[in-house]
């Protein structure tokens, strides 16, 4: 399939401002959450100096030369991402290491021969694609038998909020996931990879757990915006959802808030026999 076929079934979310969301990417990497998850990827994907890796989706390049560190300089680093803006940005970030190459390219369709990696591995990209197993599979298709696959995903229909309104405060989330493409990707991981064949897998949980609301904001959840869609629907009213969303900062302060959610990081295996899944 043609890359302009492969665009128009199973798009991207586009990136509308490069340089503000790359600051936003390089603010929630600092995060308690995104690091533990990067440690667990870097875990499952048991690097070797002298090693190749891909990371998709590689965004800003924020994770690019913790891989670097792990396959040190007898190693390579490959990035992919297919917004221009990333790109620039993550070959800024990493010039000044020499085993590090940043390409601009589709998931979807991997410029790269068969067993080229020894592994591959991507972070909040599965949660914006139609068709998450489609990069998985080009993912598998690049890493050697007996190389890694890992992927790192939220599950943002995992996320609970108390709130004295709890029935409200439940709509206006999954109100808030229909956002993103993906809100269940976390949980899927494990089916998604054993349906292309991986192997020896290993599920990890990192909990989104919160007793600050504005983590919750900063990581992308906007409840504000999922009250005005259903105040405009009719179906829940305005003024009550704010004061739902104001009761959360305030819950914050009084450090009575609490929200837990999902975050799962999965890694598998290519098998080293090539079966009928190829």
């Amino acid at each position: 399939m043609s890359n302009d076929a492969q665009g128009q079934s199973r798009s991207w979310q586009s990136v509308t401002d490069g340089d503000e969301l790359g600051r936003w990417l390089d603010q929630v990497s600092t995060m308690p959450l995104l690091r533990e998850a990067a440690n667990r990827s870097l875990d499952l994907l048991a690097l070797s100096p002298g090693q190749r890796v891909l990371e998709v989706g590689c965004g800003s390049g924020v994770f690019l030369p913790l891989l670097a560190e792990a396959v040190s300089e007898s190693g390579s680093v490959i990035g992919l991402d297919r917004a221009p803006d990333f790109v620039e940005q993550a070959r800024q970030r990493t010039h000044a290491t020499k085993c590090i190459q940043v390409d601009e390219g589709d998931a979807y369709a991997l410029a790269y021969a068969d067993s080229s990696f020894d592994a591959a591995h991507c972070d909040r990209v599965l949660m914006h694609l139609d068709d998450p197993s489609g990069v998985l599979a080009e993912m598998r298709r690049v890493v050697r038998p007996g190389g890694r696959v890992v992927a790192a995903e939220p599950d943002w229909a995992s996320l609970i909020i108390d709130s004295v309104d709890q029935t409200a405060m439940e709509v206006l989330i999954r109100q808030a996931n229909t956002g993103r493409r993906q809100p269940h990707i976390g949980r899927e991981l494990n089916r998604r990879m054993a349906s292309i064949g991986l192997i020896d897998r290993h599920v990890e949980v990192v909990g989104i757990f919160s007793l600050d609301y504005s983590d919750l904001v900063t990581y992308g959840l906007n409840l504000s915006q999922a009250a005005d869609a259903l105040s405009a629907a009719g179906e829940l009213d305005r003024r009550r959802t704010q004061e739902l969303i104001d009761a959360l900062s305030t819950a914050s302060r009084d450090g009575t808030f609490c929200a837990y959610g999902g975050y799962f990081v999965v890694g598998g295996a290519v098998p080293c026999t090539r079966d009928s899944s190829d």
